[in-house]
């Protein structure tokens, strides 16, 4: 297998050999191929910067902010703080096949589902997407709406006023993407995302500072007790905890696709740690400020950072603060979810789906399943969406982690990995082992879903590696597991 695959320090990359053959496969296309060593140059800083703008994001002020008054503010910080780093220590190890080995998600997934049940473990990921697709726009409409009523009050004497701006934002979105594809590097986006970035740090540091002037202490942030006490507070911290734990999940499940780019197999690790936990730590604390100070102000909890600009009635504020959260929402919702779904659908089906239209049907199934339900309370949010979804994400994520660290100790054959009639055809491109564990531990977390990530994530490894050891591996010859022989020492089992 030398011919085929070399080791550089702790990485390996394909031969000039390697990559001949898994070019002649029907497995293959330019996206999907194995990343060189030369061309992996991201270090600690590209990661720790890309989780910091990727976690710094409104529905994190939504998480956050509606903990609060339930919690006491110290409280709602810890579940944050303990949550993010426990999530961000996971990515180790879901980016670590990424940055050995040069491969995508899709790929790395071929070994634990097989050659087309990778599709079904990729839109079980994609399916968050298209959910938060939804919520992102509907952010961004509300917060355009929001816009034109600190300016025109008369605006709230249209009917309808919020759905059309709603539909507004939702086809502005899909301009961009219309406009500015990745064959055009995204130019677009880019000049958006340079404005967005810094604008929403700025505009949130405002709003802050205007509600402490009103306020005139902090008294109403640290001073305020827990409403929740006994078991009513257990139960709902530690749906808040394990809701923090498995916010970033579903991007934990495909870090491999980033990961790729790391320039060893430590700084993607090292970055995704402080980034994540760095970012939700100081994101987290402004939700609290403001869910905090709006109490104080109010009477009562505002924890959507939108009501709460509209409700200050400061027209310069409104105007300066909703502008770049309704950027911040185009950009997060092309960035994380249109663009990734996007591509999953038309590489489902190229012949018929390019990634523009993949996206729109993205936007679409985003929209029907009516975000507006989701954020209408903090419940709907943490429990009929974060903790929901957690429980078909975690055990996706545990399933592939305990293939690649349990069962074949890191060690993958890459031109396998796209050999049609290799070992991981399974059964008709399925692997039964995966497709099993996963319904099991996906019915656990549901029955157990305040702890749903945790549960499932556990469950998943756990019935993986009992289906997987003791009948999965003798019925589909992964003889490399079998007699303790490296995958990638093995001689490729057919031409691709």
């Amino acid at each position: 297998m030398e011919q085929y695959m070399r080791q550089i320090d702790d990485r390996v990359e394909l031969t000039d050999a390697g990559m001949a053959t898994i070019k002649e496969s029907p497995l293959y296309n330019p996206d999907l191929a194995p990343i060189q060593v030369k061309d992996r140059t991201w270090g600690h800083f590209n990661y720790f910067s890309l989780w910091v703008g990727i976690v710094t994001c409104i529905p994190t002020l939504l998480l956050t902010g509606g903990m609060i008054p339930n919690l006491a503010w110290w409280q709602a910080l810890l579940a944050i703080c303990v949550g993010s780093l426990g999530m961000s220590y996971l990515m180790k190890f879901s980016g670590h096949a990424g940055a050995k080995y040069g491969i995508t998600m899709g790929v790395l997934g071929r070994a634990s589902w097989g050659i087309k049940g990778t599709y079904l473990a990729m839109f079980i990921r994609s399916s968050v997407a298209m959910g938060y697709a939804g919520i992102e726009t509907f952010i961004g409409g509300s917060a355009v709406d929001g816009l034109i009523l600190s300016i025109a009050p008369g605006w709230a004497n249209v009917s309808g006023h919020l759905w059309i701006c709603l539909f507004l934002f939702a086809v502005l979105t899909m301009a961009l993407v219309w406009f500015s594809p990745p064959t055009n590097e995204m130019k677009a986006y880019k000049i958006l995302t340079i404005i967005a970035v810094p604008g929403k740090f700025i505009a949130l540091a405002l709003i802050v500072i205007v509600l402490y002037m009103q306020v005139g202490s902090w008294g109403p942030l640290f001073n305020t007790p827990a409403q929740y006490n006994g078991t009513a507070w257990t139960t709902f911290f530690i749906a808040c905890l394990v809701g923090a734990f498995g916010y970033w999940g579903e991007s934990m499940t495909h870090f491999s696709d980033l990961s790729r780019y790391s320039k060893d197999t430590k700084v993607y690790a090292k970055g995704a740690v402080s980034g994540v936990t760095i970012g939700m730590v100081a994101f987290g604390m402004v939700g609290i400020m403001l869910a905090s100070f709006s109490k104080a102000l109010y009477g009562q909890t505002i924890w959507n950072p939108i009501d709460l600009i509209v409700m200050l009635q400061i027209p310069w504020l409104s105007v300066v603060a909703l502008f770049f959260i309704s950027l911040v929402a185009i950009t997060t919702n092309i960035g994380a979810n249109l663009t990734p779904s996007g591509y999953f659908f038309s590489t489902l089906v190229p012949k018929y789906i390019n990634w523009r239209t993949g996206a729109l049907i993205t936007m679409l199934i985003g929209m029907a399943l009516r975000p507006w339900s989701l954020l209408a309370t903090f419940g709907n949010f943490l429990f009929d969406w974060l903790l929901l979804w957690m429980c078909w994400i975690a055990p996706l994520a545990g399933i592939m982690a305990c293939d690649y660290w349990l069962l074949r100790k890191t060690k993958l054959n890459i031109v396998e990995l796209f050999n049609p009639v290799g070992p991981f055809k399974y059964a008709n491109g399925f692997n039964p082992c995966a497709l099993i564990a996963w319904a099991l531990a996906t019915v656990l977390a549901l029955i157990f879903k305040n702890e749903s990530f945790v549960v499932g994530y556990i469950a998943g490894i756990v019935f993986y590696y009992v289906i997987m050891k003791y009948w999965g591996l003798a019925k589909y010859n992964q003889n490399d597991l079998i007699d303790g022989k490296p995958e990638e020492k093995r001689p490729v089992t057919a031409e691709v």
